[in-house]
């Protein structure tokens, strides 16, 4: 009879909590079914379109540059051993239909534990330095993205936008981790600059089963970085190669890991005399010692850069657009302000 009624009662907490926990040898798909209601949230007119229930299509009805999303809360919070569970995803962000001049790309985000102030970014220094990634945003530019993280490791991921780590922190944040339980309640798909964020896998499976599994091999590098020497004050790149290629696209870094884009995330294309030229026309950078050309790996390709006219005086005045506090190392300035 006592045994009866632990158990009533046992039943009872679980679903006065309202939290679904699973054992640990059952695989959980976190991303629903393809009927599922999701809420969208449309930032400026711009919108995320769902297709097939893992196709997630940012519409772009203005020209800003602006982050749609939608979210899909659980009827329950998920609930999945730190020590048993695995997350697997395998997903792919691309550019098909984003307009011309658009920065494509997505980000997948968790909410934890109740907490609804702040998601937490699958894009963190944990799935970072898994996939050899040189990009430390919490959003994942073109490309596809596939590995197996248990959550173990995971549970000390830093999100890059709010500070805070999924298995708690000191800036008055629950922690996402509950009695050794991870707690997922909802998830978040962004697909920015008219970019399509394509889910293959999204689910939390038994490390045991996953163990097996080859680590993911980084996609071969279609790039070339040049090395300056050491920071100049640029106002412009040419690049001139025999190789094939119909665009490039260009960006610039202090120290040869974060770099910032030099065109705002369009392509240079190739000019009639078979040169890739990008003028900065209304703006310089100082600092600027590695120049890297995606789209192209032809290592003797020549890379030059024109130097802004007697140098670009750091001392200002100017206008700073931030990038040095996101880490960038480089700061770019808008010409009339010289």
């Amino acid at each position: 009879m006592k045994r009866t009624i632990a158990i009533v009662l046992a039943l009872l907490m679980i679903s006065v909590l309202g939290i679904t926990f699973v054992s640990a040898d059952e695989t959980i798909n976190l991303l629903p079914a393809a009927d599922a209601t999701w809420e969208k949230t449309d930032n400026n007119n711009n919108t995320v379109n769902i297709v097939d229930g893992n196709k997630f299509v940012g519409e772009m009805k203005t020209s800003a540059d602006t982050w749609p999303a939608a979210k899909y809360t659980y009827a329950s919070p998920i609930s999945a051993s730190v020590e048993d569970y695995t997350l697997s995803f395998d997903f792919t962000i691309s550019g098909e239909g984003a307009p011309e001049g658009a920065r494509p790309r997505g980000a997948i985000v968790f909410y934890f534990n109740g907490y609804t102030e702040g998601g937490y970014h699958l894009g963190n220094d944990v799935v970072h330095a898994k996939l050899n990634m040189a990009d430390t945003s919490d959003d994942f530019e073109v490309g596809t993205y596939k590995a197996d993280i248990k959550l173990s490791e995971l549970k000390d991921a830093t999100d890059p936008d709010w500070g805070y780590t999924w298995g708690g922190n000191d800036k008055g944040v629950p922690s996402g981790i509950v009695d050794g339980n991870l707690i997922i309640d909802s998830l978040e798909i962004y697909a920015c600059g008219g970019g399509t964020v394509t889910i293959n896998k999204l689910a939390l499976v038994p490390t045991n089963a996953s163990s097996g599994d080859p680590e993911p091999q980084p996609e071969p590098k279609n790039e070339v970085v040049k090395d300056l020497g050491a920071g100049k004050s640029i106002t412009g790149v040419t690049v001139k190669t025999t190789e094939e290629a119909e665009s490039v696209k260009i960006s610039c870094s202090v120290n040869g890991e974060q770099y910032y884009d030099l065109n705002t995330g369009a392509a240079v294309s190739k000019n009639d005399a078979g040169e890739f030229v990008l003028d900065f026309h209304t703006r310089g950078v100082i600092n600027a010692q590695f120049i890297k050309v995606e789209g192209i790996t032809d290592e003797n390709a020549e890379i030059t850069v024109t130097e802004g006219e007697n140098g670009i005086d750091p001392q200002g005045p100017y206008t700073c657009t931030g990038l040095n506090e996101q880490g960038y190392g480089v700061i770019v300035l808008k010409k009339a302000d010289l």
